[in-house]
């Protein structure tokens, strides 16, 4: 199964580098989602700010995952293939702490996992 993978440090870096999270990883192109925190496409277009934002850029704005979202074009995104937990637990005992997730910021994919080299995390 193919999983985004990224490490801590990258994600906080408010962009997307170019160097691989891991030896392992492997370049994807996919469609960028963007999930906002509003129930309805009614509520986010009463919502001020980012809701009139929200509409005037991106392509099949709609109600998934209990949010509403939107995509933005395709991107350059990093994936791993685990098969079994076996795979999973060799990767953990490589790299670290490993965070499993729901994904959802690329369509297609279910799952992330980070790399996570850090001793906290907000």
């Amino acid at each position: 199964m193919e999983f985004i993978i990224d490490r801590t440090s990258n994600r906080y870096k408010n962009e997307k580098p170019d160097e691989k999270p891991c030896e392992e990883a492997i370049a994807r192109s996919a469609i960028a989602v963007d999930v906002r925190n509003a129930k309805t496409l009614k509520e986010a277009k009463s919502i001020g700010g980012w809701g009139g934002e929200f509409f005037a850029s991106g392509v099949n704005h709609r109600e998934e995952f209990g949010m509403v979202a939107r995509d933005l074009g395709e991107e350059k995104t990093y994936v791993i293939n685990i098969d079994t937990l076996q795979d999973l637990i060799a990767l953990c005992e490589k790299y670290g702490s490993i965070i499993l997730a729901k994904e959802y910021n690329y369509k297609g994919y279910k799952y992330s996992l980070e790399i996570y080299e850090y001793g906290w995390r907000e």
